[in-house]
């Protein structure tokens, strides 16, 4: 199952099929959701908002970078640059993102083979934290949805590999942990990835953290670790990679999926920056029922 069949796209995306979706949700008072694969019930989307916060966790060949893709790449061709900035995070050598670095939402890159970089990045984090705070002052605003639409755009930072930022870099981790405790005001958004799940959810991520998802574990205690049942360790390791076992939101019950992989190509989202005619820029896992 391909992103394209989760949200119907054409055969050759276009343009205009593209701007039309993005003029859509301009018209949106709030919200920040993406569509990243199906269950029995149809849809599932990735509701940032209401998260705000995201771990995913799995072992090597579980997916994680598949979903993590169609995660991103979900967002860029559901919301334009104005409304949606990206920062991606990859601690397990660089490529994990893929092709989807060049979209036109990705306002920042940072890689473990610059370990400097992730120091200033938190710099970067921090003055935008209080930038965002100022914004809200003096609109006399408590949320960023009560700003008019566009105002200060949503920023989802996506960690992969955050383990071995902690290990790295603890003191960033520290100052990312600032974003879980104060982004839902902010319109600031987490997504924490890890092939080491084991004691991933410490205290704090647990507190913060309440939308958690578990592909392929290796031991049951991982996956109740994650998601509170041992479901993901009973999950084949021949199994092509995309399923998880269960995702969870807060008190919820879990539920099972099978996320999509990412084969639209991200330069349609990047070709539609500035498609002609349109506008320049300036947690919880929903499911839809398919129509019928």
């Amino acid at each position: 199952m391909s992103l394209a069949d989760v949200v119907d796209a054409p055969p050759t995306p276009d343009v205009r099929w593209l701007a039309a979706r993005w003029d859509a949700r301009r018209t949106e008072s709030a919200g920040l959701s993406a569509p990243i694969g199906r269950s029995a019930d149809g849809t599932v989307d990735l509701d940032l908002a209401g998260g705000p916060h995201t771990l995913i966790a799995g072992t090597t060949g579980s997916g994680k970078s598949g979903l993590l893709q169609a995660l991103v790449l979900g967002l860029a061709l559901r919301y334009p640059p104005d409304l949606v900035s990206l920062v991606l995070v990859d601690f397990k050598g660089g490529a994990g993102f893929g092709r989807c670095a060049s979209l036109p939402h990705v306002v920042g890159t940072v890689t473990d083979l610059d370990a400097g970089l992730a120091v200033r990045a938190l710099a970067g984090i921090r003055a935008e934290l209080g930038r965002r705070e100022k914004v809200l002052a003096e609109h006399g605003a408590q949320h960023v949805d009560d700003l008019p639409r566009g105002t200060l755009p949503r920023i989802v930072l996506v960690l992969d590999e955050f383990r071995a930022l902690a290990d790295d870099h603890p003191e960033v981790l520290a100052g990312i942990m600032r974003v879980a405790a104060q982004g839902r005001s902010l319109g600031m958004h987490l997504v924490l990835a890890t092939q080491r799940p084991a004691g991933a959810v410490n205290a704090e991520i647990r507190a913060n953290v309440t939308l958690r998802i578990a592909l392929r574990t290796v031991e049951r205690s991982e996956s109740l670790d994650i998601v509170d049942v041992p479901d993901a360790a009973a999950i084949p390791s021949g199994t092509p990679a995309g399923p998880w076992s269960a995702a969870r939101t807060g008190s919820r019950s879990p539920c099972s999926a099978l996320s999509s992989r990412a084969p639209v190509d991200p330069a349609t989202a990047g070709s539609a920056a500035h498609p002609p005619g349109a506008h320049q820029p300036v947690g919880r896992a929903r499911t839809h029922r398919p129509r019928t």
